[in-house]
């Protein structure tokens, strides 16, 4: 058997991210135009290829009505999901753009905390 593959902290706050500007019905376009940025910025962050700083956080927070603190918790839960799975989550380096994402993994943790 195969050890999955650890994933970056980062890319789970990526995820948190999407997931709930999902749960707002809001697509990338329009979360982009409310936040100012364009919406590859966006994309990137969503999808781990770019980490989120402190002040991304905060503004994207700000911007779509959420506190910060939510979108922490949601990376945590899907964190502590991606270890019952048996990865690691690694808090010491950002996705770099030559790693790849497995975006149905995250998908799948996304979908699992919101039945949790």
């Amino acid at each position: 058997m195969t050890t999955p593959a650890p994933i970056q902290f980062t890319t789970l706050v990526g995820a948190a991210l999407e997931a709930i500007r999902r749960d707002l019905g809001l697509t990338q376009r329009q979360a982009a135009a409310r936040l100012g940025w364009s919406q590859a910025t966006l994309s990137l962050m969503e999808n781990g290829r770019t980490g989120v700083r402190v002040e991304q956080l905060a503004r994207w927070a700000a911007a779509l009505g959420v506190a910060p603190s939510a979108v922490l918790a949601q990376a945590e839960a899907l964190g502590a999901l991606a270890e019952a799975e048996g990865r690691t989550v690694l808090f010491d380096a950002a996705t770099s753009a030559g790693d790849e994402v497995d975006r149905a993994a995250l998908r799948a943790l996304v979908a699992a905390a919101r039945q949790g």
